[in-house]
């Protein structure tokens, strides 16, 4: 029985630890990093369905994500560290959108053209 507490609390544990890697590179506002962690996250089941889509409007490039299903405890660590990250620095043209009820996260990045 104690040997099942010790397995199922490092199973728990590296969760978390993911939630934490993923949120950190959902957090940098980079495109590629966003990208590269819904991705993960899709795969390891903390969300279930992420539609990604761009469009292009006078001054560049916006890109967003809509992810569905959302495992509460991946939800709960992103807009943790999205709400310690923002206090700390002013991003621009990058921000989430966190609806808790469904379940949902909006992500939106914009790039102006060079």
């Amino acid at each position: 029985m104690k040997q099942l507490r010790r397995t199922i609390r490092r199973i728990l544990l590296e969760n978390q630890e993911h939630y934490e890697k993923l949120a950190k590179l959902i957090i940098t506002g980079e495109k590629e990093s966003i990208n590269q962690a819904v991705e993960l996250a899709e795969t390891m089941g903390y969300i279930s369905f992420c539609n990604h889509f761009t469009r292009e409007w006078h001054a560049g490039t916006y890109y967003f994500w809509k992810c569905n299903d959302c495992d509460p405890q991946f939800f709960e660590e992103l807009e943790k560290q999205y709400h310690v990250e923002t206090s700390n620095r002013i991003y621009h043209l990058f921000s989430i959108n966190f609806y808790p009820d469904e379940g949902l996260i909006s992500i939106s990045k914009g790039e102006v053209a060079k």
